[in-house]
């Protein structure tokens, strides 16, 4: 008897945006915010730490902080930023331009203690050290700083060029949230610890259901039409699969997948690197093997795990 395997589908309706405004006047925390959020729009230096009324490399004028003409790199921290009473620290988020290479570094500092290297308002708090931040991702998930710990902060930005390429900071924002509460709006992955098949876009959650052509590694085969096996059984050299077409509309012809014995297929991401392995249940005398994926939607026996079981069905 033929059996077959399906893919499910699954599919998450996605949430309202919820985030930060990004550009123009109105710059600044929208709904995401917990209370009275810390925020500067830049537009002079009344918030920043100013040691000897000047600042390291760094100028700011037309409503943002750039780099100083003839420097490369340079860097800026906030006032003392005090959490309020009943809440914590949950997310910096900084406004930036950073075209083509350059970069900007974010740190979270004790406000409370001598700086121990140059270049540092501020002694840095473990684990907040000169983080990559970018267009794209902005945001730096500060959740777990203890407030009780560190009851005054500063948020510094180093900002690096690259060649022609000068970064901006535009805007700066420090939001606090309930001590009971925790909340992901899902603006950036920085709050999970991992996710497989999703697209995050500024508030939206949903399961990659497209590749749009043809699959890159890293994804998992949550397409529309899936790959369609029908086990030949125990004696069998090949069994009957159908793999979607070009324009993943709908399917291709028949096609043969050369596998001898194959019973029963079940799939699944073994490893954790977000392609589907595929674990094959075979007849006769061959061993049962996992076949890992590799992102292509289609699996060999090159690499496989040998699994030491005969006759098996399922």
């Amino acid at each position: 008897m033929l059996s077959a395997l399906t893919v499910w589908l699954v599919v998450i309706g996605a949430v309202q945006p919820m985030g930060l405004a990004t550009r123009g006047e109105d710059r600044g925390p929208a709904p995401m915010a917990e209370g009275d959020p810390w925020f500067d729009p830049l537009d002079d230096t009344s918030r920043l730490y100013m040691p000897g009324g000047s600042l390291s490399g760094i100028e700011v004028s037309g409503g943002d902080a750039h780099l100083a003409p003839g420097e490369t790199s340079g860097w800026l921290a906030t006032e003392v930023i005090t959490c309020p009473p009943g809440h914590r620290y949950d997310t910096v988020h900084v406004e930036l331009e950073t075209p083509g290479n350059s970069s900007a570094l974010v740190s979270v500092l004790n406000a409370s203690a001598d700086p121990v290297e140059v270049g540092f308002a501020n002694d840095s708090i473990p684990g907040f050290r000169m983080k990559e931040v970018s267009e794209d991702e902005p945001y730096l998930n500060v959740y777990s700083i203890n407030q009780r710990f560190y009851t005054d902060l500063r948020i510094q930005v180093n900002l690096v060029a690259a060649g022609a390429d000068r970064p901006r900071l535009l805007s700066w924002t420090l939001t606090f949230i309930d001590v009971e509460i925790w909340r992901d709006d899902f603006l950036w992955a920085g709050k999970m610890e991992r996710h497989y098949g999703l697209n995050l876009t500024q508030g939206e959650l949903e399961i990659n259901l497209s590749r749009g052509g043809s699959m890159t590694g890293g994804d998992v085969t949550f397409d529309p039409f899936p790959p369609v096996f029908f086990p030949a059984g125990g004696g069998s050299t090949s069994s009957p699969v159908f793999y979607s077409n070009t324009a993943q509309n709908g399917y291709d012809d028949v096609d043969s997948f050369d596998y001898d014995g194959l019973n029963h297929a079940i799939f699944a991401d073994l490893d954790g690197d977000t392609n589907l392995d595929m674990v094959c249940a075979r007849g006769g005398n061959h061993d049962s093997q996992i076949l890992w994926g590799d992102g292509t939607t289609t699996w060999t026996d090159s690499g496989a795990t040998q699994l030491d079981t005969h006759e098996a069905r399922s």
